[in-house]
């Protein structure tokens, strides 16, 4: 179920009777609470702007942070804008914004863009293609990505295979690349204790979560979504998985590995990620 007025949030998301993302509908529709949703586009950049600044084009823009207390912008404006919905059937619905940095709006982002949600649904799991297509006069910095929550189970294995991991210094920023144990996912690490939030680079498109008692779930992109951010705080009953096009904070950064795209005027980025049951994509 696709909730357009609340950032273009995804409130849940069954196949086959299991919840593939994490029951929060209730909670986020009373409270219009979008981080509490299922899953949340991440439009035009992903994770954190360091410091809420970055220079472009020969120019310094700043912009306005999301949340009381951090330093940093967050996520893109696309969760903080109601979606028009444009197209809708039993199966499939397309969500729509349209972003000219007007007046204060400048402050979310300083370039003209549209970004497109498209959801097709089947028995077996949800395609998302996420597009953005430049509406500015010059070239612009474009990132997509997506925020999808899900039910942390008992003994639940993450698996994925990455080139390496960032460390992130105090101020959450990605410090240095790492490999090795705890960093190393590909063959299946269990959450424990401890706090992750973390880029990992070079992300081979695909991740399993496998749990002893119940299905496996699998998410699947595009390879433009090079670069995989794993959140798993401790002592919730969740943990997101996100695929992005870029790494956090790229626009700031000379060690990245990859960087935002560079969008003309007029032309678009765009990708798929499908969330659903091993084995039915």
């Amino acid at each position: 179920m696709a909730a357009p007025g609340l950032g273009g949030a995804l409130l849940y998301l069954d196949c086959d009777g299991y919840p593939l993302l994490r029951p929060g509908a209730r909670e986020a529709l009373a409270g219009g609470e979008v981080r509490r949703s299922g899953c949340f586009p991440l439009v035009p950049y992903c994770n954190r702007i360091g410091f809420g600044r970055f220079d472009y084009g020969g120019e310094a823009h700043h912009l306005e942070r999301d949340l009381a207390g951090d330093p940093h912008s967050l996520h893109g404006i696309g969760w903080r804008t109601p979606w028009a919905l444009r197209e809708a059937n039993a199966s499939q619905c397309v969500l729509e914004i349209t972003h000219q940095p007007e007046g204060d709006k400048s402050r979310g982002w300083p370039f003209a863009f549209t970004a497109r949600q498209s959801f097709a649904l089947n028995a077996h799991g949800l395609c998302v293609t996420l597009s953005l297509t430049n509406l500015h006069d010059t070239p612009a910095p474009a990132g997509l990505g997506l925020h999808p929550f899900f039910h942390r189970r008992a003994g639940e294995r993450i698996r994925f295979v990455s080139d390496h991991a960032w460390s992130n210094g105090a101020n959450m920023l990605p410090l240095a690349p790492v490999r090795g144990a705890p960093f190393d996912y590909g063959r299946g690490r269990i959450l424990d204790a401890r706090l992750v939030d973390h880029d990992f680079s070079a992300w081979r498109g695909s991740a399993r979560f496998e749990a002893p008692d119940g299905p496996t779930v699998s998410l699947i992109a595009d390879p433009i979504f090079r670069v995989l951010r794993l959140f798993a705080p401790p002592g919730r009953d969740f943990f997101a998985v996100e695929p992005m096009t870029h790494e956090t904070d790229a626009l700031n950064r000379l060690d990245r590995v990859a960087p935002m795209s560079t969008l003309a005027p007029g032309e678009r980025l765009e990708g798929r990620v499908w969330i659903g049951l091993e084995g039915r994509a």
